[in-house]
């Protein structure tokens, strides 16, 4: 599916990708003369971007930004990436990143990174809930469209034949259900937004938070090319007035609804 993705390009205008999403009223006359920025996304990672079934490009993300672009007054175009290589669109391809970035090393060393809009730790995940008690020395499937694999060699100390690799978090999911791993560790909002959604409604999964020892990486944000300083003020300006105006705590509602409401406490939106 993911090699299915990388061949589709979508032309998104300010609010236009998501049904959910507020429409945009402007006619083609006003918005012509808009500056217009290119959007790089990994579009296999829901809630926060995937193609519907109309192909149309939707997520918290895509919303989020989309309400930032309106509030600022330019336009954006989303194109697909996958996220192994995704920093290296901004040498000339694209203008922003918009694809559940976490601050960490490798993001700041990549990119200029704006103000977090979100916070989402890691989640364990499994079909038994005694494998959740010694999760590290299970069989544990986890997902190339997330840094998941890397981090649960350096920051947790997991032992490489432990680690079962699988191309998105849903095939990590399904890895659960075919007995070929014990848990499954993704990022939270992710994770509960399959286990809590229609495809996973006849199985009980039972699920541990896992917090990193560094809060940073914890925390989701939007990446422009180093020095561009007034892209990067566009977006914090809108960030700031989402977070004044509640629209960001409009967008992360619509995109959580399927979570119960301790999962919801455990995934916030900045203060």
């Amino acid at each position: 599916m993911k090699k299915l993705f990388l061949m589709l390009f979508v032309a998104c205008g300010l609010a236009a990708c998501s049904p959910a999403a507020e429409q945009s009223t402007a006619s083609a006359a006003s918005t012509s003369s808009l500056l217009v920025y290119t959007v790089a996304t990994d579009a296999t990672y829901p809630p926060f971007e995937f193609y519907d079934g109309r192909g149309n490009l939707i997520g918290l993300d895509i919303d989020l930004l989309n309400a930032i672009a309106q509030d600022q007054g330019f336009q954006v175009r989303y194109y697909h990436h996958k996220w192994n290589g995704i920093f290296g669109q901004l040498k000339g391809n694209a203008d922003i990143i918009a694809s559940a970035i976490a601050v960490t090393e490798e993001s700041k060393n990549a990119a200029d990174l704006s103000d977090e809009y979100y916070r989402s730790p890691y989640m364990v995940v499994s079909l038994l809930p005694d494998a959740l008690k010694q999760w590290k020395q299970q069989k544990i499937s986890a997902a190339h469209n997330e840094d998941t694999i890397d981090d649960l060699k350096t920051e947790y100390q997991v032992a490489g034949q432990n680690i079962l690799p699988a191309d998105t978090v849903y095939l990590s999911l399904t890895n659960l259900l075919k007995k070929r791993a014990d848990v499954a560790v993704a990022d939270a909002t992710v994770v509960q937004y399959y286990i809590n959604g229609a495809t996973f409604a006849n199985y009980q999964f039972h699920t541990q938070p896992l917090h990193s020892a560094n809060p940073e990486t914890e925390k989701l944000v939007f990446a422009v090319a180093k020095g561009n300083t007034k892209l990067l003020a566009k977006i914090n300006a809108g960030l700031a007035n989402m977070r004044k105006n509640g629209k960001l705590d409009e967008i992360l509602r619509r995109w959580r609804q399927n979570q119960r409401p301790a999962e919801q406490a455990m995934l916030q939106a900045p203060i």
